[in-house]
């Protein structure tokens, strides 16, 4: 006869099982479609570019797909704290699975043009949109609440290989045959996705008052949001870091042909880019909680800002590639450190909305500083443009970082407000 003590021992086992094979589905549906998406991301600036030699219409494809994914993403909370964040992930996919074939297409008939891409690529990022704030509020859903920072780094570290797979994979595709498969493979892993996503039953977390109206809804998440200096911090830091860090991924081809480097260097700048990131990925999973937060993302800015000065310094592709491994090294810091810092301190009730503002952080900073650094690279050059990027984010990491308050990224809980909330 078993002891209760075994009995419980075996309940245990059994949940953490169940928790693991629920999070590898998600990591591995998500590396994968994320791997597509960086194919393509990595193939339609370098077409834009043979297209236009233009760095303005390479920022304008960057502003299509992350702006729409931030003008929807409010949408994509309201659905996600009244219905469910599988849902609205596998409603995302669908929709950036439809442009993706029409891609196919045209590169097919050999008729890609600068408009209808922007088109499709807006379309692309209406289901990315509804995507993002999904995807990263879903992880709470299949892990117990102890075990997300975990789960959140082994997310990011999928995010990271996916970063650099895919656009490995099409500098490759794009050198040997055309963007037509690189468009063609990309359709494909939607379907993976969706697949996997459906063998997933996450807990359900919809917020308790989402019947009233969306613009009072998102008021007090607002509301919430202001009594979290917490987390108003995440998302400062987020929004800075994306405009001039994140932003520099999204202009390689103009980079490399300051290299004098075709589809081949714009694959591998982004593939080595990938794998920084991989290698912060994974110190900070084998660091755990022993890295603070605030200093993990305090080093991220340091890594893009030392990455991407030593980048624009050079006239060498070979140590460019190294500048551009920093980069992502300080890419995988930072973007680790907030995504964790806001899932842990979050409640269920209000997880999917405030997770849009966050998105609209992240996502919304990202075109910014890549439309502005287009339209000056075009009239002063990307050098001068990536050397005060990186500048500025050496200069938040050291002197700014009192202001922009590093350390409240190292709260490990929810802050429960005094006063009633309604959500």
């Amino acid at each position: 006869m078993s002891e209760p003590g075994d009995d419980a021992a075996r309940a245990h086992a059994h949940e953490l099982a169940q928790e693991r094979r629920a999070l590898a589905r998600f990591v591995t549906g998500a590396t994968i479609s994320n791997a597509g998406s960086f194919m393509q991301a990595t193939a339609v600036p370098f077409v834009l570019y043979e297209l236009t030699e233009s760095n303005a219409w390479v920022g304008a494809a960057a502003f299509a797909a992350l702006a729409f994914s931030v003008f929807v993403s409010p949408v994509a909370g309201i659905l996600i704290d009244r219905f469910s964040q599988k849902g609205v992930l596998m409603a995302g996919q669908l929709v950036q699975f439809v442009p993706a074939l029409v891609l196919t297409a045209l590169a097919a008939a050999d008729a890609l043009a600068p408009w209808p891409m922007l088109v499709l690529i807006a379309i692309g990022g209406i289901g990315a949109g509804l995507q993002f704030p999904a995807a990263q509020s879903f992880v709470p859903t299949i892990v117990a609440a102890q075990r997300v920072p975990d789960a959140v780094r082994m997310v990011t570290l999928g995010l990271t290989v996916s970063r650099t797979v895919g656009p490995a994979l099409a500098g490759v595709l794009l050198t040997v045959t055309s963007a037509t498969a690189v468009f063609a493979l990309n359709a494909s892993t939607f379907v993976v996705y969706l697949v996997l996503l459906l063998f997933l039953h996450p807990r359900k977390t919809t917020g308790d008052a989402t019947g009233v109206s969306w613009l009072r809804q998102y008021r007090g998440a607002a509301a919430y949001v202001r009594r979290r200096p917490s987390i108003v911090a995440i998302l400062v830091i987020g929004m800075l870091g994306a405009m001039f860090g994140a932003s520099i991924g999204f202009l390689v081809p103009g980079i490399a042909a300051l290299y004098g480097a075709g589809a081949g260097g714009t694959g591998a700048l982004t593939a080595l880019y990938g794998v920084g990131a991989v290698v912060g990925a994974t110190f900070l999973i084998r660091l755990g909680d022993r890295l603070p937060r605030s200093r993990a993302a305090r080093l991220g800015y340091v890594g893009y800002g030392v990455g991407a000065i030593a980048a624009m310094a050079t006239s060498s592709l070979a140590i460019g590639l190294v500048a551009f491994t920093i980069v992502g090294v300080g890419y995988s810091l930072w973007l680790t450190s907030i995504g964790t810092a806001l899932q842990v301190q979050l409640t269920d009730a209000y997880r999917g909305r405030v997770t849009t503002f966050y998105i609209g952080a992240i996502v919304g900073g990202t075109p910014i500083g890549s439309v502005l650094g287009g339209w000056l690279g075009d009239r002063v050059g990307l050098r001068p443009v990536f050397v005060a990027y990186g500048s500025v984010l050496l200069l938040l990491a050291s002197v700014g970082a009192r202001r922009l308050r590093f350390g409240r990224l190292d709260v490990s809980e929810p802050t429960v407000d005094p006063r009633h909330e309604t959500p």
